[in-house]
């Protein structure tokens, strides 16, 4: 039986729409005049010996220096499309993403579930702050799981 958690977590991922129909008048922006760099940034959470089968995270730029131009997935076959993502957060400096999954196998431990993408200011430092909202086990019940965002490889 599925929980109520990840009920509600699913009502809201319909809710906020998919990737790809938002996506691009999310990140449409006017000509930038001023250097800039690219930086990706990897999305960890880690659920310990529980099995990660849905999560939630809002990630704040408390700099506002930077622009968010994509999204992937993670690395365990789970997580492995583009998480759903809330397109106007966009708008307030802070990106709202989700993922769940019905079919298993899921991960357990830490485990890479999305990697951003920002164009930044060239001199800017950035300052990014997450914010783990809800994960849940397969049989829908929250789990206690951290979240962690490091530098990832832009290509």
């Amino acid at each position: 039986m599925i929980g109520a958690p990840l009920v509600a977590l699913s009502l809201a991922l319909v809710a906020a729409g998919s990737p790809n129909d938002r996506l691009g008048a999310a990140v449409a922006s006017e000509a930038h005049t001023e250097s800039s760099r690219f930086l990706a940034i990897d999305v960890f959470v880690d659920s310990g010996d529980w099995p990660l089968a849905s999560w939630q995270i809002e990630i704040e730029d408390e700099t506002h220096a930077m622009e968010l131009v994509g999204i992937e997935g993670g690395e365990h076959p789970a997580f492995a499309r583009p998480p759903t993502f809330d397109a106007a957060a966009f708008l307030h400096h802070r990106v709202i993403l989700a993922s769940f999954q019905l079919d298993g196998p899921f991960p357990t431990h830490r485990t890479r579930v999305a990697r951003l993408h920002f164009r930044m200011r060239e001199q800017s430092i950035p300052k990014l702050v997450a914010h783990l909202r809800a994960a849940t086990s397969v049989d829908g019940e929250l789990i206690a799981a951290d979240v962690e965002t490091v530098p990832g490889e832009e290509p």
